[in-house]
């Protein structure tokens, strides 16, 4: 049953490429009877993908993002994670981009804290089809083992490939979705491999001042046959003019009983700072 569920959320979700990519080309934009898009229209579009562009797979504008998260976890023990990630894009239209995140873990029990690294995450993609609401891609991703202590992250050697698409259903509302697969290729001695699939969803809304997004992440991992999922979020602040810096807070919880034992909540903040624009 679990994995029929998963199963037919990715059928879903592939399925509904077609009609996402059908809305983006035709859908008439708002408050105008031509397919011309207003300067202010084209302002909203901007500030709504700045708001809410780092949580996509597809939005390739060159950045540095820190990252700090709190999460208080069901064994009574704690981990706080102070990440630094940077995008560049690169070629035609910039429709390739490699990143890279580099994390420093904090992992907090009762009696003793141990502080390390945690293992590093690439990533390279590139977007096959652009229009002005509609955006489609595909990465793959690598996490490299490269902790310094067992309790500090997962130490494992995982590759992904990964299908995303976002939509602006209007310039202040955005829609984006990912699927991925993830494949642990060595593990620590005594832990067990991995298969997952992933997919995840996130609604979001720009209200002028700030923006606020729901986002959904979800896996199956079919060897165990056990899933999970959390819900995630987020309220966005972008400062400058042109937007240069967003600030984001976000509060994660779980919502399936597999996440509910791992953890009790998940708290933290995002400041990025955007370079360049996209052509």
């Amino acid at each position: 049953m679990k994995s029929a569920v998963f199963v037919f959320a990715a059928l879903l979700l592939t399925l509904s490429n077609g009609a996402l990519q059908l809305y983006g080309q035709t859908a008439p934009t708002a408050g105008t009877g031509t397919t011309s898009t207003s300067k202010q229209e084209e302002k909203e579009t901007a500030e709504t993908e700045e708001l809410l562009g780092d949580q996509s797979l597809v939005y390739f504008r060159p950045r540095l993002a820190f990252k700090f998260n709190y999460k208080d976890k069901s064994d009574d023990t704690s981990i706080s994670r102070f990440r630094i990630k940077g995008v560049y894009s690169f070629g035609p239209r910039k429709r390739f981009a490699v990143s890279g995140q580099f994390p420093v873990i904090v992992g907090a029990t009762p009696s003793e804290s141990t502080v390390g690294l945690g293992d590093v995450e690439l990533q390279a993609g590139m977007i096959f089809q652009e229009t002005k609401r509609f955006t489609q891609g595909a990465g793959i991703q690598l996490n490299v083992p490269t902790s310094s202590e067992p309790q500090l992250d997962r130490g494992a050697t995982v590759f992904k490939a990964i299908y995303g698409n976002s939509l602006l259903i209007t310039p202040r509302w955005f829609f984006d979705s990912t699927l991925t697969y993830a494949h642990s290729l060595s593990e620590r001695s005594g832990a067990t491999a991995y298969d997952e699939i992933e997919p995840e969803f996130t609604i979001g809304r720009n209200l002028r001042w700030f923006g606020l997004s729901l986002h959904s992440d979800n896996w199956y991992d079919w060897p165990t046959d056990v899933w999970g999922s959390n819900l995630k979020v987020t309220t966005s602040r972008g400062f400058g003019k042109p937007t240069r810096w967003i600030g984001s807070l976000y509060y994660e919880f779980p919502v399936s009983p597999s996440t509910r034992k791992s953890f009790h909540y998940n708290i933290g903040i995002d400041v990025i700072r955007y370079f360049g624009g996209m052509e």
